[in-house]
């Protein structure tokens, strides 16, 4: 059977976004990957194309547990220090194999976080352009914790953490989620 010749963009459109799986080549899925992974959406690839594309998939349940384990261990220790939390990134990922926990606390908790969270990583930093309301926790295995005093971009608050945590409610998972109208 001839495959029709198409860009790995238009492939991962049709795949991702369209719902449709056309017929490909390996070296067509390899290049279309390599563009999901940069897009953070090879796990819905892998969906479209589950025999050629099922070591990603794997990749996927793998990281998904991990975000699951690592969030869970976060929030346990966060709950325990009564500090309540914002999960601002979404739900459980199943789109993509690197994915953070992005979690909000308010400012006057900050301290008491990284006091609650000691021994749980490895290595902690803070962003670059946002030294004093960003920072980021590497546990030994799995996703990153991305801590945040609010929603702001480069320093310019959206959504001061008060705000986000009074309209919040319970996720399920141990921490709160965004209102709608909160979420972007």
């Amino acid at each position: 059977m001839k495959v029709k010749e198409q860009s790995e963009a238009s492939l991962l459109t049709d795949a991702v976004w369209r719902g449709s799986a056309p017929t490909a080549t390996t070296p067509q899925l390899r290049a279309a990957l390599a563009l999901a992974r940069r897009n953070h959406v090879e796990g819905r690839l892998a969906s479209a194309y589950p025999d050629q594309l099922s070591h990603v998939a794997a990749e996927v349940r793998t990281a998904r547990g991990l975000f699951a384990r690592n969030l869970a261990q976060v929030t346990g220790l966060l709950g325990a220090a009564d500090i309540p939390a914002v999960l601002v990134k979404g739900d459980l990922p199943d789109d993509c194999v690197r994915n953070d926990v992005d979690l909000v606390v308010e400012e006057r908790h900050w301290d008491g976080t990284f006091t609650a969270l000691a021994g749980w990583y490895v290595h902690s930093s803070t962003y670059w352009l946002e030294r004093t309301t960003k920072a980021l926790l590497f546990p030994p295995v799995g996703p990153a914790l991305h801590l945040h005093t609010g929603i702001s971009w480069f320093g310019v608050p959206v959504v001061p953490a008060e705000q986000l945590l009074d309209r919040a409610s319970e996720n399920g998972h141990g921490c709160l989620s965004p209102a709608p109208v909160d979420e972007l």
